[in-house]
């Protein structure tokens, strides 16, 4: 009888058991995991990490990248497993969903495999324009580029890039606004107007390079958020989409300028619930909040606000109540005390306008030429009373010149540029004005004067002097501090044109 044998039947006889097999091979306890995000934008948001877990293994994990068609794209190091994007030459991949494999060996010999989906893409706004809604909410205004002589073209992106990536591959923001304001800049952002209680509504469009939802990524919603503005449409992103976006509350409490970066982070939903941002790109914006239109008579089109004169205008009175009389008058203090000006005290002649047909209701202003000062910084009243109509106007504060008529002698003033009151202020014995040029509101019954400010005192006609700047004083009241003797009458209250 053979040993085995007799072994199996003293066994039996003696109720015992046997194990038969490899006592020393051990149990199949190990445990591999693998999770990655949904997806990830190489260029905009960088490197993604994929975790990778081991247990009860002493093998180290595999982890690939394949692609759809199941090839090796890129092993990567599970002590640090993060992916670029790249393949294995170093070359970003194109966007697609990917899949992620770690594989590890047990101690007894059996391969564990994980596999998880990586989707990968290019997102970013390669264009954006601005846009109103009719004027419920939003109404976008007309700016005039005075040295292209052409209106801004509401059908043009207001920003745009001629790709997402720079020369060194490097994802872009959005250009800056332009600092030249006398034309549209290349590769410059334009500012864009809206009265002073819209919110402005912006429509973005995927740059052309970007590859979502393309390529079977499809499952994958890649959404777009602003801090401080609303998406109306276009969220999540799909091919040809244009996205929609307002401003959650207007662009301030009255006119002025307001400038902002605006941050789109494009996100995706994991699977716990909770976002995974792919990236920002930064917008800068640029809002002139007038008024209103602009209230010029003339309609020929360089008629509307000018950047060039607007923003200056708007950074200086900043935070003006939205109403006519504010606005003009925070224009009154800026260019008796801002704009480096001085009256001509030799001959009192305007540097700037002329009385075409020498008709004074037909006043024509060369504010380019101001703009560049051209013939110096020396004005008369007439040059101070278009600088400031023109101004307004551009503003949505209607307002006109007036001529008062006709030699009259003064009380005290202080004129633009001067450092005391005089009531003589050609020198002695030249007291007086042969006419005056002076700014008015729609009813011709306040005055504005950006040429002297009056002595605001009880007595006019005498020493001591208290500046009174002249912002909407009424009429009367306007004639009884300048003048001391003389018939004078207003008149002639027009707008003229500018050039």
């Amino acid at each position: 009888m053979s040993p085995l044998l007799l072994a199996l039947l003293l066994a039996c006889e003696r109720g015992g058991s046997i194990e038969l097999g490899d006592s020393d091979t051990p149990p199949d306890r190990g445990v591999l995991t693998l999770s990655a995000p949904p997806a990830f934008d190489p260029v905009l948001g960088g490197a993604v990490t994929v975790d990778v877990l081991a247990e009860g293994v002493t093998a180290t994990p595999t982890l690939e990248v394949h692609d759809a068609a199941g090839a090796l794209v890129r092993t990567l190091d599970v002590a640090d497993p993060r992916w670029d994007g790249r393949d294995a030459a170093g070359l970003y991949v194109p966007g697609g969903v990917y899949t992620v494999r770690a594989s590890v060996v047990t101690p007894n010999g059996k391969t564990l495999t994980e596999t998880a989906p990586l989707g990968v893409v290019r997102v970013g706004f390669g264009a954006v324009w601005a846009e109103d809604d009719g004027g419920t909410t939003a109404e976008r205004l007309d700016l005039y580029w005075h040295g292209a002589k052409l209106t801004q073209d509401w059908t043009a992106p207001i920003s745009q890039l001629d790709g997402l990536e720079d020369a060194e591959g490097l994802a872009r923001d959005l250009p800056d606004v332009t600092t030249e304001l006398s034309a549209p800049t290349a590769g410059a952002a334009e500012p864009v107007a809206y009265t002073w209680d819209s919110r402005p509504v912006l429509t973005l469009s995927v740059g052309a390079s970007a590859s979502f939802p393309d390529d079977g990524l499809d499952e994958i919603d890649v959404r777009v958020k602003a801090e401080g503005w609303t998406v109306l449409a276009g969220s999540p992103l799909r091919p040809g989409e244009p996205v929609t976006i307002q401003r959650d509350l207007p662009l301030g409490e009255g006119v002025g300028l307001v400038e902002e970066e605006l941050k789109l982070t494009f996100v995706v939903d994991r699977d716990d619930g909770l976002e995974r941002a792919l990236g920002t790109q930064t917008l800068p914006l640029r809002f002139y909040a007038l008024l209103g239109a602009d209230t010029f008579v003339e309609t020929k089109e360089n008629h509307s606000a000018w950047p060039a004169a607007v923003e200056p205008a708007l950074r200086a009175i900043d935070g003006a109540a939205p109403d006519h009389d504010a606005v003009v008058s925070a224009l009154v203090t800026w260019i008796f005390d801002e704009h480096g000006l001085s009256y001509d005290t030799q001959y009192g002649a305007s540097a700037y306008v002329y009385y075409r047909n020498y008709r004074w209701d037909q006043a024509q202003f060369d504010f380019t030429g101001f703009l560049k000062r051209k013939n110096g910084s020396v004005v008369n009243c007439t040059d101070s009373a278009a600088i400031l109509m023109t101004y307004a106007n551009m503003l949505g504060a209607e307002h006109y010149y007036s001529i008062i008529l006709q030699d009259f002698t003064l009380n005290y003033l202080l004129a633009i540029g001067g450092d005391e009151f005089v009531s003589c202020p050609f020198g002695s014995g030249i007291c007086g004005f042969s006419y005056h040029a002076v700014t008015v509101d729609s009813e011709g019954e306040a005055v504005w004067d950006a040429t002297l400010a009056l002595d605001g005192d009880e007595d006019p006609g005498s020493t001591p002097n208290s500046v009174l700047y002249v912002q909407a004083i009424e009429a009367e009241e306007y004639l009884d501090r300048l003048v001391r003797s003389g018939r004078a009458t207003y008149g002639y209250d027009a707008q003229g044109t500018i050039q």
